[in-house]
């Protein structure tokens, strides 16, 4: 009898951990690695390699080993880059009002290495655990090291604002400031230019700097667009921070916005019909997107084909994307450049013959921080690939 009983009450408790991982609510993807990224589950003992677009759920743990960087979009609307040596774990809590019995993410715990975060517009505030203490944010970039050889953890505020808490004490810390703070010890902040200390950061982390640097930008590319980031829980990837943008030259195109999903590259996306781009040329006013976009509305035979667009008054560099899907939600390549042409890379998905082919190019420009900054809305025609030279 004893017997059974164990064998019932051993049922019982894999249908319930069953039940409890499936009710577990997903809150980021992998969106980059270099190198090699490990996950841990917690119905698991060991590790295993994961690979981009794998979800991450509450109580799910990452690492990386010596050569590898990685990167975290998390459902509330920003990206965790993550070091070399580096282990984080996600945590939450469930809402009780929360009737779609979802929940996002309420802390990232570091347990080793450092991190690179970058988050905005977020509804829920979100907190990291390090050692030293609970970092709050809502809407900033920051730099978060923990060094168990010298016992302490670092801050470097880059954007926006955190609130420190110690067991001693909260510091309220802005752009530029840099808080060592020993576990044993009290914290000591420094203030720095923000571009200072961005650049330190820079030098202090280069690999995994150059692992996400694209994603940062393009976060705040999509932000000065919007202002805020537009998560979807059924559409993450960067380009889930898609953007409202109203393209609507000489009233050819009345409020025909786009908010697409890419699982490429993230950008800020607006969206323009290239007839009603050549009908503007009849108005007087200057148009406010690039124009004379060739190829346009032809047929091509050239597996890697030249692109070029007119030049736009201010723009430092334009941002090329490239979708089988007028909506860009495919999407195959992105590319900024400075000059007005480029060529489709042989390192990007190929081109394939009998298909119609969207791209878009947007003009950016620096503002006063030298960030990059969409000047002009998007321009959008096509092409077909046809079969000769292919």
């Amino acid at each position: 009898m004893k017997k059974y009983f164990a064998v019932l009450v051993v049922l019982l408790l894999c249908v319930f951990c069953a039940v409890f991982a499936e009710d577990l609510p997903k809150v980021a993807q992998v969106a980059e690695i270099k190198g090699t990224l490990e996950m841990k589950k917690p119905s698991e003992q060991g590790w295993s390699c994961v690979s981009v677009k794998t979800p991450a759920y509450i109580q799910d743990q990452f690492k990386t080993d010596e050569n590898s960087v990685a990167d975290l979009e998390f459902l509330v609307g920003g990206h965790v880059g993550i070091n070399k040596n580096t282990i984080i774990e996600i945590t939450g809590v469930r809402d009780a009002k929360d009737v779609t019995k979802k929940s996002l993410t309420q802390k990232i715990i570091l347990k080793a290495g450092a991190v690179w975060a970058k988050f905005s517009g977020q509804d829920k505030s979100l907190q990291f655990q390090t050692q030293g203490g609970v970092l709050a944010i809502k809407g900033t970039e920051f730099v978060v090291e923990e060094n168990p050889a010298s016992k302490e953890t670092k801050v470097y505020v880059l954007e926006g604002e955190v609130a420190y808490t110690t067991p001693k004490e909260e510091i309220k810390a802005k752009a530029g400031d840099k808080i060592t703070m020993p576990w044993e010890n009290v914290p000591v902040v420094k203030h720095y230019e923000p571009a200072e200390l961005k650049n330190e950061c820079k030098n202090n982390f280069a690999e995994l700097y150059e692992g996400i640097k694209n994603i940062l930008q393009f976060v705040g590319m999509a932000q000065s667009f919007s202002g805020a980031s537009v998560m979807d829980t059924s559409s993450l990837g960067y380009a889930s921070m898609a953007v409202d943008v109203i393209n609507n030259p000489a009233d050819a195109v009345k409020n025909y916005a786009v908010n697409t999903a890419s699982s490429y590259v993230p950008g800020p996306f607006g969206s323009l019909i290239s007839s009603a781009a050549s009908n503007e040329s009849k108005e007087e006013k200057k148009p406010d997107f690039p124009t004379g976009l060739s190829p346009d509305q032809t047929e091509i035979c050239d597996a890697n084909p030249y692109f070029s667009w007119g030049s736009y008054e201010g723009a430092d560099s334009y941002l090329v994307l490239l979708s089988p899907k007028e909506d860009m939600k495919d999407l195959y390549w992105s590319q900024q450049v400075t000059s007005t042409s480029v060529q489709y890379p042989s390192w990007a998905k190929t081109l394939e013959k009998g298909v119609k082919y969207y791209w878009r190019v947007i003009a950016v420009c620096k503002d006063a921080a030298k960030n990059d900054k969409p000047l002009s809305k998007a321009s959008q025609t096509f092409f077909n690939v046809v079969a000769a030279g292919l």
